[in-house]
């Protein structure tokens, strides 16, 4: 009963956006309190500097600071506004109990006067220079290890898409049932949060990470179990069981993409922004369950290169260096140690050691 009036808020705001000078200044106080607290979390440290490892000094890495938030006006808003929020660069997406026609006229009626041409985004980077293999170590004063470690990964348009999905299920993705979980949480007791993920990005590759939280002094010796799955995957066929829990939960688990009329407009806008075929979720199912295990080994050597790994911990460097009984230190039994500072969000400076 309100579509009428809530259609009509809803493009004057996105057409006409004020930027009113109070919530502007409560928006900027905001984020920089966000930065002010943002070396208090080591897994936000981790998350930061390992992307920053992987991709380099580029825009992909750049992160805003105390003084470019500041820096914004409402006239900075208005002007990105007008470049970016077009006509030509906008997908809009309905779902919900409505004749197509009668919406389609209302909307094309209330966005008739809206001007924009095409929007030029700026490059994005092409090449990203690969980090060294060894260790990069973030000192804080923290009882436990934080770790990530891998290299970058695919796009998510990537034809092995699915095969690397049913791959890492396996390898690490697969809560309990994984290989990694398996072996570093139920038979050595040494972490609860541990495993594998590839995330994926549009345009330029995403990450491939091994990860692990545990006690300093098991540090290097869960990393060591880590990589040894890694070249497990690449080097053993995984068995028909592994398989059968990999592929059955995808097919399961599809569904949750549409359990609301929400969810599922995001999903189909999603497809238009990225450019996938609209057929993409009627072939999903048969995509998973075309994956083989010959499949599986085959993209895990492509795609998983432990050899390669760059592993960052952000820890207490002496006891994490020191090790323990099933694996004594030094850290430089993983490869060369580089010691990196750590960055102050609120300058993007690094925090030098005294």
């Amino acid at each position: 009963k309100d579509l009428d009036e809530g259609l009509g808020m809803f493009f004057d705001v996105l057409m006409n956006p004020a930027f009113r000078e109070e919530p502007l200044k409560l928006a900027k106080a905001r984020f920089v309190e966000q930065l002010r607290q943002a070396n208090d979390q080591p897994n936000g440290v981790l998350s930061r500097e390992y992307e920053k490892l992987l991709y380099g000094d580029n825009a992909l890495t750049w992160r805003p600071t105390k003084a470019s938030y500041e820096g914004i006006t409402a006239a900075d808003l208005k002007a990105f506004h007008a470049k970016y929020v077009s006509p030509k660069n906008v997908i809009l997406a309905v779902a919900g109990d409505f004749a197509k026609a009668d919406l389609k006229a209302k909307i094309n009626k209330l966005i008739a006067g809206w001007k924009g041409g095409p929007v030029v985004f700026p490059a994005l980077p092409k090449g990203f220079p690969a980090a060294e293999p060894g260790v990069y170590f973030i000192q804080k004063a923290i009882n436990q290890g934080y770790i990530s470690l891998g290299h970058l990964g695919i796009e998510d348009t990537n034809p092995d898409y699915f095969a690397v999905q049913v791959m890492n299920f396996i390898l690490g993705g697969g809560s309990f049932t994984s290989r990694i979980t398996t072996k570093v949480r139920s038979d050595e007791g040494l972490s609860y949060n541990q495993g594998s993920r590839f995330t994926y990005r549009w345009g330029f590759p995403g990450t491939f990470s091994g990860y692990v939280q545990t006690k300093s002094s098991t540090v290097g010796y869960a990393i060591s179990l880590i990589l040894a799955e890694l070249n497990r995957i690449r080097k053993e066929p995984v068995s028909d069981a592994e398989m059968e829990t990999a592929v059955n939960y995808y097919l399961e688990s599809f569904a949750d993409s549409f359990q609301s009329a929400q969810a599922t407009m995001m999903s189909f806008a999603n497809l238009e922004m990225t450019g996938k075929p609209m057929d993409y979720f009627k072939t999903y199912r048969s995509k998973i369950e075309a994956v083989t295990k010959a499949r599986v080994q085959e993209v895990a050597t492509k795609y998983v290169h432990p050899d390669k790994a760059a592993i960052m911990i952000v820890g207490d460097f002496e006891p994490c260096n020191k090790g323990g009984d099933k694996w004594p230190g030094p850290l430089d039994k993983l490869g060369k140690v580089h010691r990196v500072n750590l960055t102050d969000p609120m300058t993007g400076e690094e925090i030098k050691k005294p």
